[in-house]
């Protein structure tokens, strides 16, 4: 997915209105490797470091505070995440889709019009919600992958237990998750490599049905793009 990491100026603790919070650690230590940065640790720091995912001024060194109310540190900059299509001009020239117009709902006078303004603004929002919870997964098993080609082992019952869990959170899919979960359970009982293989069965199918959902996303901003450019066209 386009997706541009951004940083707040330090000692802010939020993101801008089209940014989104790094809220879970595995996204932040992706993130670090997307900033070619080194990823230290994650814990509770109530002082000492920025909230959440952040970075040092140089951005060579990323941290994950898992302390909701930690105070501001000027040393620190939170770490950020934004969709590339948001920086995209409406008339851009690049294969990009482009970036819905923001109708103002209050022009169109027939009560249809708004109904179907309403409609595309949510099927947009419901296909990134989508996609976001594909490519939170496809992070999770990346990190799973990463730990076990680092020496690590397949994890035991209440690992896994405690990974179906937060899978069927993130998710919303309990069947997805208690796949996955059975797949460890039975993995266990079986060689490193072995799990190694089924773990990178599993990223590939993420990444096809990300790529999917990727496309569906940006047909329904296209379909949004097309329904403004008509309206605000009629309107002028």
């Amino acid at each position: 997915s386009n997706v541009d990491v951004l940083l707040a100026d330090p000692g802010v603790d939020s993101c801008g209105d089209d940014e989104d919070v790094v809220d879970d650690q595995a996204t932040c230590e992706a993130t670090a490797h997307v900033m070619e940065a080194q990823f230290y640790s994650s814990a509770d720091w109530p002082k000492g470091h920025s909230i959440g995912c952040h970075t040092d001024k140089s951005s060579s060194g990323v941290w994950f505070n898992t302390d909701k109310k930690a105070d501001d540190n000027s040393d620190f900059r939170l770490i950020c995440l934004r969709d590339a299509w948001e920086e995209d001009q409406y008339e851009s020239t690049t294969t990009t889709t482009p970036r819905p117009l923001q109708l103002e709902r209050w022009l169109l006078k027939d009560p249809r019009d708004r109904k179907t303004l309403d409609t595309l603004r949510a099927a947009v929002a419901l296909k990134h919600k989508e996609l976001r919870k594909l490519l939170k997964e496809q992070v999770h098993i990346g990190t799973l992958l990463k730990d076990l080609r680092l020496g690590g082992k397949p994890p035991v019952r209440d690992d896994i237990d405690a990974g179906v869990a937060g899978i069927r959170k993130e998710s919303n899919s309990p069947a997805f998750a208690d796949l996955v979960g059975d797949m460890w359970k039975e993995m266990r009982m079986f060689s490193t490599p072995f799990y190694e293989e089924k773990l990178t069965e599993s990223l590939e199918q993420l990444r096809k049905a990300s790529a999917a959902a990727e496309g569906a996303y940006h047909g329904a901003k296209m379909e949004l793009v097309a329904f403004e450019k008509e309206k605000l066209a009629d309107l002028s």
